[in-house]
């Protein structure tokens, strides 16, 4: 049995769905956001130990996924408590349960870990976090470590068709569809990684006897502008209505990398599955999109 911890979360909900399309014995659990009509889902707060060691003690998973977390990193500013709660707390409480049923653990992390001042980085860089948000992924990491066997999964600007999701590029098709001016950032450079394609390289990493750290992102490096403006020419959006700024001037609540990105050799040499580039990538949310459009038309 396979556990998703936050499959109704972008990564979570793809790595969910493929799972079970493909044969696969798969539960997934989430905090919020869960169909009580899907026997396949189960609601979970992995902040409470006890919740979390029944469903260990019910399901008996032979690998956790683990891609639940607070991701807002303004909101995480101002919700310090809450963020380690979330992020440290709950991901000790599922270690403890991975540690007493022996579960091998794979764990979502980011590349907000780094300080963005010389990227992109290797997995044996240096972290140096820069907020409350990257601060509780580091410790996250540390308490992962310390489980034999386990996978920390690096990855960033995490996108795909999701309409429940916030991530950038849906942001981008809701505003320019209907007409409305964007910011977009020139100088936050980053591997954006498709949210499918993460999904089924951690399954295959996780088929391996590999531990330890990788980064998991897409092969293209880029800024939020240029990625944009791809998108605009794929989808024919008017790039008129892209309007680029800088961090400064978007005064963001919490300090990101900027000059950030994952280097992928490690993963390349372990994983067979291909890292799929944003072209391509947005080429596969386009026909999303497009057939999403053609049942609203019906």
């Amino acid at each position: 049995m396979n556990l998703v911890v936050g499959a109704s979360g972008q990564v979570g909900k793809k790595l969910h769905q493929w799972l079970r399309q493909n044969g696969h014995r798969s539960l997934g659990t989430g905090f919020s956001h869960v169909d009580r009509s899907d026997e396949s889902l189960v609601p979970l707060d992995m902040r409470e130990a006890a919740a979390v060691n029944d469903v260990f003690l019910k399901h008996r998973p032979s690998t956790v996924f683990l891609f639940s977390a607070l991701t807002n990193v303004d909101y995480c500013e101002d919700h310090a408590d809450e963020a380690y709660a979330i992020n440290v707390a709950g991901v000790q409480n599922i270690v403890n349960a991975c540690k007493t049923h022996k579960t091998k653990l794979v764990f979502a992390s980011t590349e907000y870990v780094f300080d963005g001042a010389h990227g992109p980085y290797k997995e044996e860089d240096a972290v140096n976090p820069l907020g409350v948000y990257a601060k509780t992924k580091v410790e996250g990491e540390k308490i992962v470590s310390s489980l034999p066997g386990a996978i920390i999964a690096r990855t960033t600007v995490v996108y795909d068709w999701d309409p429940s999701s916030k991530n950038f590029v849906m942001g981008l098709i809701q505003k320019l569809s209907t007409g409305q001016a964007v910011k977009v950032l020139t100088d936050q450079w980053s591997h954006p990684t498709l949210a499918r394609n993460l999904a089924q390289i951690l399954w295959e990493l996780s088929r391996t006897n590999e531990s330890g750290v990788f980064h998991v992102v897409g092969p293209d490096y880029t800024n939020r502008h240029r990625f944009a403006i791809l998108l605009c020419d794929l989808f024919g959006f008017d790039k008129t209505l892209l309007s680029p700024v800088t961090t400064p001037e978007l005064k963001q609540r919490a300090r990101r990398p900027l000059q950030g990105g994952l280097l992928t050799d490690k993963i390349r040499r372990v994983v067979k599955h291909p890292l799929v580039g944003i072209r391509q990538g947005l080429e596969l949310v386009r026909e999303d999109w497009r057939a999403s459009l053609h049942v609203l038309s019906k």
